[in-house]
């Protein structure tokens, strides 16, 4: 598909799939916009993909999905800077041990999920300026063997509550939320032209595992350049969900590689945890902030 004149926003691509899939959509036309941790990575990543695909329009731009202030300042950056949004790739992952995020909560959750829930929602209007549009969530198979126990969901917001704590199914569980999120996304703004799709691209060597500890690391990480697939691959089914013409038909589905698979989520599940994630997120006293889009008719 030419993306010429469309305005893609990747998270977490100074590495792994989402470089990979800055390289593929920069190829194709579009104007790439990639987030890392430092400036220092961006800037040298963007120079990189510029030099691979022979294409200028390529920026990286610093954002931390942990600290919810630092996305509403990436935000208005991003609407400073950018007059269009037509697809935003939810990309960025962390997975290691029991640490927490300055608002207290659990790291793996708040990155995964909470961190996207924010900047999606404060996208939502120029997306839906710009729709047609797209909103991929990078999940994983993972989420298969998670649940989330949705009658109590304060122990996410103090890891201390977490008891027994698993690293592998702390990542599921943020996966499953990913998986939810774009069900319920959709449900609420295909109306209106933004539609989502959750995808679980492979099982693939990025630096995902560097911040599993001990020697259950460093096996995992072997086997994963000797086994895993390559992060080219992987970005394939990315690119896929964002940019195959037609695909409106299987929005809010979860995708495994380039096709639509059935889930295990429940009818409900995910309206609760977009309800729980919006008083997470947007707290009632910070509800009326312009840019905060939680339903349709908030749009007009």
């Amino acid at each position: 598909m030419d993306m010429k004149g469309k305005t893609v926003l990747i998270t977490g691509g100074s590495s792994g799939i989402g470089r990979s899939t800055a390289v593929m959509l920069a190829s194709m036309g579009a104007r790439v916009v990639f987030t890392g941790q430092t400036s220092a990575k961006t800037e040298q990543v963007a120079k990189e993909v510029r030099t691979i695909t022979g294409k200028e329009d390529v920026t990286g731009m610093t954002l931390n999905l942990g600290e919810f202030d630092d996305i509403k300042r990436f935000v208005q950056d991003f609407l400073r800077k950018e007059e269009r949004l037509d697809v935003l790739i939810n990309n960025a992952a962390y997975l290691g041990p029991n640490d927490h995020v300055s608002n207290g909560m659990e790291k793996t959750f708040s990155v995964n999920h909470f961190g996207h829930f924010m900047l999606t929602l404060l996208l939502l209007k120029r997306l839906n300026e710009c729709s047609p549009s797209r909103v991929v969530c990078v999940t994983s198979d993972s989420h298969r063997k998670s649940w989330i126990p949705l009658d109590d969901l304060s122990w996410l917001l103090d890891p201390m509550k977490t008891k027994n704590y698993d690293i592998y199914e702390s990542y599921a569980r943020s996966k499953l939320g990913n998986v939810l999120f774009a069900e319920e996304l959709n449900r609420r703004f295909a109306q209106v032209g933004v539609t989502s799709y959750s995808v679980h691209p492979g099982i693939i060597r990025t630096s995902l595992l560097r911040n599993w500890p001990g020697s259950n690391g460093r096996l995992l990480r072997g086997v994963a350049k000797l086994f895993f697939d390559t992060p080219e691959k992987g970005a394939q089914a990315v690119v896929h969900c964002a940019t195959q013409p037609g695909l409106e038909r299987h929005a809010g589905n979860y995708f495994k590689g380039k096709r639509p698979k059935d889930t295990t989520t429940k009818s409900g599940d995910a309206e609760r945890l977009w309800e729980f994630s919006t008083g997470v997120c947007f707290p009632a006293h910070q509800i009326d902030d312009a840019h905060v889009i939680t339903s349709p008719a908030e749009l007009s």
